[in-house]
């Protein structure tokens, strides 16, 4: 589901949004994981980080075999999209080898010997392998694919935090808005992308109250 909700913050007169809490400055993105790690949440700024992370270093075999030769203008072939489809198996398989590395601490050793080196922080590992369900993954994989033409359809419109509660082991995903921010094409596609998977997306506006103004472009 899409929520929409406001809190409020002492800005710093400029151009540039900076917040003030208990004599520390803060980005927008910084005051709310802030925020929300004081309500007990852990919080990760990631934006699409994450996502890129899965295309260069965990899906590098499957998911870059589908889409190298891909014409942005003809978009993605029906054998592209078929070879995807029957890889989902070995992401799964990939997914739960990686596990088994993480629990035993080998994973940035794994990566060394299959991914040229490619390596992994503990926190991006966290939420890579323990928390995001593999379904999810695959989902925003194929959208991607399968929208190749499509120039708004990027991991750059993924939210910009991933909240995590580690008592009920569930998470939500976050947009951060400060008073002049507007939310964009590409980030209310993606925000409707993953609501409608059913996952909740926070879209936090600080110092104003965003839900007026945009409630009519998401699927609510």
């Amino acid at each position: 589901m899409i929520h929409f909700k406001c809190i409020t913050a002492e800005r710093i007169d400029g151009r540039k949004a900076i917040y003030v809490f208990e004599n520390r400055k803060y980005s927008p993105e910084e005051f709310v994981v802030n925020y929300y790690n004081n309500l007990g949440f852990k919080s990760y700024w990631f934006e699409g980080r994450f996502w890129r992370m899965l295309y260069s270093g965990y899906y590098n075999n499957i998911i870059y075999k589908s889409v190298f030769n891909i014409d942005r203008k003809k978009g993605v072939t029906a054998s592209q999209k078929e070879y995807f489809l029957s890889s989902i198996q070995e992401i799964k398989n990939i997914s739960t080898r990686l596990i088994e590395k993480y629990r035993s601490r080998e994973i940035n050793k794994y990566f060394d010997l299959n991914f040229s080196g490619f390596h992994v922080d503990e926190n991006v590992g966290i939420m890579l392998i323990y928390l995001i369900p593999i379904e999810l993954q695959i989902a925003v994989s194929e959208f991607v694919l399968f929208n190749w033409s499509n120039r708004i359809i990027n991991v750059n419109g993924m939210p910009d935090l991933i909240v995590v509660d580690n008592v009920s082991n569930s998470f939500f995903f976050c947009e951060v808005k400060s008073e002049n921010d507007s939310i964009q094409k590409h980030q209310i596609t993606w925000h409707n992308f993953i609501s409608d998977l059913g996952y909740n997306v926070e879209i936090m506006g600080i110092n104003h109250n965003l839900i007026n103004k945009y409630k009519k472009y998401y699927n609510i």
